[in-house]
């Protein structure tokens, strides 16, 4: 699981988002990479519309120890919340369950990569450790590949 964290400074709740199309959030201080080139807007059920600053990868820490990326990120200047495409990951391979209550999330090898409760208020919210990024060599070493289209390289 990609979840559990006590960390104050580096922890985020994120929700996961069917109607979502693709991974964003207004934290640029996260991302390890970002591409320029990208200028979009997003168009949100209420009519609202933010404007795609650039894309890029988010470091993030699993419960293993590991380190995976979030692809294909957004950054959106004035995004509020993190939202997590499930679109995006299905796209990218993953599996998703729902039953009682409980959304899973489980790789291409068949392995528990997430798990969320349905809140009270009907929304999947997780807690996730984002790495913030400091200096490159500090982050090129120990990573993998989850694939959650947060590219977890895959994620």
């Amino acid at each position: 699981m990609v979840t559990t964290s006590t960390k104050i400074d580096t922890f985020s709740s994120w929700y996961l988002d069917t109607g979502c199309s693709t991974h964003m959030t207004g934290r640029r201080d996260w991302f390890i990479s970002l591409d320029e080139s990208t200028k979009n807007k997003v168009r949100f059920v209420d009519d609202n519309t933010l404007k795609v600053e650039e894309v890029g990868k988010v470091l993030i820490k699993r419960n293993d120890g590991k380190q995976s990326f979030i692809s294909n990120m957004l950054f959106m200047l004035g995004m509020k919340s993190n939202l997590l495409s499930l679109g995006q990951l299905l796209e990218k391979g993953f599996v998703m369950k729902m039953k009682d209550n409980v959304l899973k999330v489980y790789d291409s090898k068949k392995g528990l990569v997430l798990m969320v409760y349905l809140s009270k208020n009907k929304t999947l919210k997780v807690g996730i450790d984002v790495i913030k990024h400091k200096c490159l060599a500090t982050i090129v070493s120990g990573f993998g590949t989850i694939g959650l289209g947060i590219s977890l390289s895959r994620i």
